[in-house]
C-alpha cells in the first residue's frame, strides 16, 4: 500500500490508459476467434445432437 501512496496522479492515469488499451486488444482478438471458430462450434453442436 505505501507503494501506491507514492504513484502520482498521472502515473496512475498513464497506467489505467495503458490496461484500458490491453484489454481492448484482448476483446478484439477474442471476437475474431470466435468469429473463426463459430463454423467449428456450431458443427460439434449439430454432431452432439445426432449422436445423442
Amino acid at each position: 500500500m505505501n507503494a501506491l501512496n507514492k504513484l502520482s496522479t498521472a502515473q496512475v492515469a498513464e497506467e489505467a490508459k495503458y490496461q484500458l488499451g490491453e484489454i481492448g486488444k484482448a476483446k478484439r482478438i477474442s471476437r475474431k476467434l470466435e468469429a473463426e471458430f463459430q463454423p467449428v462450434l456450431m458443427a460439434l453442436v449439430k454432431l452432439q445432437k445426432f449422436t445423442t
